[in-house]
């Protein structure tokens, strides 16, 4: 680490708290970040990332179904095209909208019908269009209820989203854990 980071941490902390520069953690953040080298951030990247991985963060995705061919098209077709159609192409442009929820008995094929969203082109395209300039991060998690316990629980669903957010935006590591810098 950055022996200039390891002095201006040490001379900003007091009293076991971190003192902020007129109280503004975005200014201290700043700061902290000028004093990162390439390395330092290729290292705290890799730290972070490892703590966050967990052997089985693949495995409910990979051991999901393919869909059948066309089982589901009908979720990206408009609202009004057929009886089968949802609004869920509508819900995908719409930055009013919350959260589209989907349920079912076990065993219906919630989590394939989620596979097939994640991964089709055309759900892909929706959320382009609706994030125009903005950087599009998909990421995706299942509860696997007969799973190993971190695949059950929101431990992993918050280690598994972070961790793909980090490694397909690692310039976010620094950002996201300036505090553990201090240790």
């Amino acid at each position: 680490m950055n022996a200039g980071l390891i002095d201006a941490i040490r001379c900003a902390h007091d009293g076991g708290r971190m003192e902020m520069a007129a109280n503004d953690n975005e200014a201290w953040g700043d700061t902290m970040l000028k004093y990162l080298t390439t390395l330092d951030e290729t290292r705290l990247s890799r730290t972070l990332l490892h703590s966050l991985h967990f052997a089985e963060i693949q495995d409910r995705s990979d051991a999901i179904p393919e869909a059948y061919q066309k089982t589901y098209q009908w979720i990206l077709q408009p609202s009004s095209s057929s009886k089968y159609s949802s609004c869920f192409t509508a819900w995908l442009r719409d930055d009013e909208q919350q959260l589209y929820w989907i349920t079912g008995k076990p065993g219906a094929g919630k989590s394939t019908l989620m596979k097939f969203i994640f991964e089709n082109q055309q759900t892909e395209s929706f959320l382009r269009e609706w994030a125009q300039d903005r950087e599009l991060v998909k990421v995706s998690f299942y509860f696997w209820n007969s799973g190993e316990p971190i695949q059950m629980s929101r431990e992993g669903l918050a280690r598994t989203l972070l961790y793909t957010v980090l490694q397909r935006l690692p310039y976010l590591v620094p950002r996201i854990y300036l505090h553990l810098l201090e240790a």
